[in-house]
């Protein structure tokens, strides 16, 4: 026999919840009105800007790191910019910011530098400031790809925040360690240069 779950009210939300995060942040094949409409559910508006940071707890045995980072910052941003949380893993939690302002990005990476020293236990990888007509997708893999990249450029007592805008041409070479990289960069580039 089959038993099937009555989930409650608070439960379906909960749910629609975690879809809609998981829907903004993973699946690149949303259209705009998908995304608008995620949002909304969310609480945030699609006429603004959004970052995503990623933070991971370097040593995965402390999860108290993890958590007083997240209270840590959400009492610093309380009331200035709009939050959306969603743990990843157990060690691991994404958090979309929504703001309008330009300097956003290079603001919360001076708020975070002061406010978790390397000695914290948490590394932090910050994406560029998206447009909501953009997938949030390609936020989501630039702070990962910010927080891993950062990683293994600096050791965990040099600095612990990174922002993948300040990566520049590290992002290049470290995208070269892929063979397929390295071809597509030879097409592109070397290939032109070549030519001329």
């Amino acid at each position: 026999m089959n038993y099937v779950k009555n989930l409650t009210i608070k439960e379906k939300r909960q749910q629609k919840y975690l879809q809609s995060i998981e829907g903004l942040l993973h699946h690149t094949g949303l259209s705009f009105h998908e995304r608008e409409s995620r949002l909304a559910f969310l609480g945030m508006s699609s006429q603004k800007k959004f970052l995503v940071i990623i933070a991971d707890n370097n040593s995965s045995s402390d999860s108290k790191a993890l958590h007083h980072f997240d209270d840590r910052l959400t009492l610093h941003l309380y009331g200035k910019v709009k939050l959306i949380k969603f743990r990843i893993q157990e060690n691991r939690i994404a958090v979309i910011i929504e703001g309008s302002a330009r300097d956003m990005e290079k603001d919360l990476y001076h708020r975070l530098t002061t406010l978790f020293t390397p000695d914290f236990g948490i590394c932090v990888g910050i994406s560029e400031l998206v447009d909501p007509a953009l997938n949030f997708p390609k936020a989501y893999t630039q702070a990962d790809d910010a927080l891993e990249m950062g990683k293994h450029l600096y050791t965990e007592q040099e600095k612990n925040i990174f922002s993948h805008m300040e990566l520049g041409i590290h992002r290049t070479l470290y995208n070269l360690q892929k063979k397929d990289s390295l071809g597509k960069l030879y097409e592109s580039q070397a290939q032109k240069m070549a030519r001329y």
